[in-house]
């Protein structure tokens, strides 16, 4: 995986390689969520930015 990439759930850090059987596939081994990999990719990038906008400035 790249630098800051996950492919996680959000309930899980989603990591592993087994959580990618096919690549346009997702399957969390932790907590059993199945879901199209841009799917998941475009929530994990939803919430990055989300949690960025909230943070405090430095």
């Amino acid at each position: 995986m790249s630098r800051g990439r996950r492919s996680g759930t959000g309930s899980s850090s989603g990591t592993a390689k087994e959580n990618r059987p096919t690549q346009d596939t997702f399957h969390c081994t932790a907590c059993d969520h199945q879901a199209h990999a841009d799917t998941v990719g475009a929530l994990n990038v939803l919430r990055a930015g989300l949690a960025r906008r909230n943070a405090q400035p430095a």
